[in-house]
């Protein structure tokens, strides 16, 4: 189990390059919706054959559906993929790597979830090492690559909220059908006002190079990602599964030096410690 979380790390870690990639080729409202389509279409195919066989829907369980859809596809995959159109890939993974401190928040504040000042003291940590990477270029909120920070941590917020909702979806129909309810839900919300958003490049002038980035996106991450995401969620502790976010800035960092040469500041290793320290200190108390 904990082998396919390393998976699914390293596809979440080269995500942030052709993420990064497809944002020289068009807009990030259109390729959420290229990516959305493909998604889509693939579960499509899979689960048509077998339509009959599928699990029921709960009715209690749909309006958690349609939650999840919002928070995958408007909220999390648009502030993600735009949110690196300004900053770098280094720091939407540190980002990242905040889930599980956002998570503990999250079970502690609104579902009242009993913790400990150890917890307490490594979010605290985590935030402190992760507002030294965001902000080592000085805290200017008119700057584009504030911007990009502030969009990948609420992506990240978002993803927090979806793994734990998620969890009791995916116990209850499956991983892989939980993961194309979400996919489908997203679209649900997200095709409709399509249309109205201010995108920069017809459809039909999207690029092949950016459909490929965008087919890697929508099977590679959305489908296979996802899914080893929500098997492990079905498996094992929440606490346990968003853990593993802390890889993805050490496969960030390593991916990073071997393909751009570039390597990662003081700060940002200070930072990432510090992050890292953290997120070990609340898993730990």
């Amino acid at each position: 189990m904990y082998g396919l979380l390393v998976v699914q790390q390293i596809i979440a870690a080269t995500t942030n390059f052709v993420a990064k990639f497809a944002n020289n080729g068009a807009d990030a409202f259109t390729i959420v919706f290229l990516r959305g389509c493909i998604t889509v279409a693939v579960f499509a195919l899979w689960f048509a054959p077998q339509y009959k066989r599928l699990p029921r829907l709960q009715r209690e369980d749909i309006p958690l559906i349609l939650v999840l859809g919002f928070l995958n596809i408007p909220c999390n995959q648009v502030l993600f993929i735009t949110g690196l159109k300004y900053t770098t890939p280094p720091n939407a993974a540190l980002a990242y790597a905040l889930v599980p401190a956002f998570t503990l928040a999250i079970t502690v504040l609104l579902f009242k979830q009993p913790t400990t000042w150890i917890k307490v003291l490594g979010i605290a940590l985590a935030l402190t090492g992760t507002a030294l990477v965001l902000f080592e270029r000085g805290i200017d909120i008119r700057s584009e690559f504030f911007l990009g920070n502030m969009l990948e941590l609420g992506a990240a917020f978002s993803w927090a909220w979806f793994s734990l909702i998620g969890k009791r979806l995916s116990e209850r129909y499956g991983a892989l059908y939980s993961t194309a309810l979400a996919m489908f839900a997203g679209m649900l919300w997200y095709a409709p006002v399509f249309p109205f958003l201010p995108t920069t490049i017809p459809l039909a002038a999207v690029d092949s190079t950016t459909l490929l980035f965008a087919a890697y996106l929508g099977i590679i991450t959305s489908v296979l990602g996802y899914f080893l995401w929500y098997y492990a969620l079905s498996r094992i502790p929440a606490s346990n599964v968003v853990v593993f976010s802390n890889l993805q800035p050490v496969f960030v960092t390593i991916m990073a030096i071997f393909l751009f040469g570039t390597y990662p500041s003081p700060l940002f290793l200070l930072g990432g410690a510090c992050v890292l320290a953290g997120v070990v200190v609340t898993q730990r108390g």
